[in-house]
């Protein structure tokens, strides 16, 4: 398993990316350090899904009336 400090600097890199610029960083970083890449690809793909979803969007309780 990878650490997360390991590869927290890698998932912020990308998503300060716009998205081809982002896919030509992961295919680079792909040949040099491939389970990062893997891991980063997936915490892309989750992040996509809550950012669908809305997560964060709103708040978790509804505020007082």
């Amino acid at each position: 398993m990878i650490e997360w400090d390991r590869v927290a600097p890698y998932l912020d890199r990308a998503l300060d990316l716009e998205a081809p610029e982002r896919e030509n960083w992961l295919a680079e970083l792909t040949q040099t350090q491939p389970a990062i890449a893997q891991k980063v690809r997936s915490l892309l793909a989750r992040h996509a899904v809550l950012d669908a979803q809305g997560f964060m969007e709103r708040s978790a309780i509804d505020p007082p009336k």
